[in-house]
C-alpha cells in the first residue's frame, strides 16, 4: 500500500493500492474501462457497486468477458449472481498467475506514474475526484493504446462495436 500525504494537517491518504483496486470496473473488453464507486466500507460491496456502475454506463453485451482475480470478492454469491443475470462469460486467474491481470496491472502503473505521485490532495474527496477525471476525462476517452492500435479505450469500444 502506498501513502500519499494530505497538503494539510499530519494525516496520510492511503490511494493506490487499496483504492485503485477497489475502483477498478469490472467489465473490461480490451483495455480496462474504469468507474469511481462511491466510499464503501467492505471490498466485496465496493466490487458490486463498480460492476454494477459499468454495467449502467456500459451496457455491455450478452457474453461479454468479465476477467479478475481469485479475490473473495469477485467470488461472493451476490457478485456471481449479478454476472449470471446478465450473462457475462466468467473468466477468473489461474492460482498464483499474476501474468493473467497485466493490462490491469499495467493501468495501476500508468495512473501511478501519470497522476497519484504527481500530485498530493487536501482532502480525501479531492483525491477521488482527481482520479475519476483521470480516468473520465483522459485515460478513457483520451489516452491512446498500443494494444488498442493507437486509440483510446472509447473510440477501439466504438470501433468494435
Amino acid at each position: 500500500m502506498e501513502y500519499h500525504r494530505y497538503l494539510t494537517g499530519g494525516s496520510f491518504y492511503a490511494v493506490a493500492e487499496r483504492t485503485l483496486r477497489g475502483m477498478v470496473g469490472s467489465v473490461t473488453r480490451n483495455e480496462p474501462i474504469l468507474e469511481l464507486p462511491p466510499r464503501i466500507s467492505s471490498k466485496r460491496d465496493l466490487a458490486i457497486r463498480a460492476l454494477k456502475m459499468a454495467i449502467a454506463f456500459r451496457a455491455p453485451p450478452k457474453g461479454c468477458i468479465h476477467h479478475t482475480d481469485r479475490g473473495s470478492q469477485y467470488c461472493s454469491h451476490d457478485y456471481q449472481k449479478i454476472l449470471r443475470q446478465y450473462d457475462f462469460q466468467v473468466s477468473m486467474s489461474g492460482k498464483g498467475n499474476c501474468y493473467d491481470n497485466a493490462a490491469v496491472e499495467t493501468f495501476f502503473k500508468t495512473i501511478k506514474a501519470e497522476l497519484i505521485w504527481r500530485d498530493t490532495w487536501e482532502t480525501r474527496r479531492k483525491a477521488e475526484m482527481a482520479i475519476f477525471e483521470y480516468i473520465n476525462g483522459f485515460y478513457n476517452p483520451r489516452r491512446r493504446h498500443s494494444t488498442l492500435g493507437w486509440k483510446s479505450p472509447v473510440a477501439f469500444e466504438r470501433k468494435v462495436a
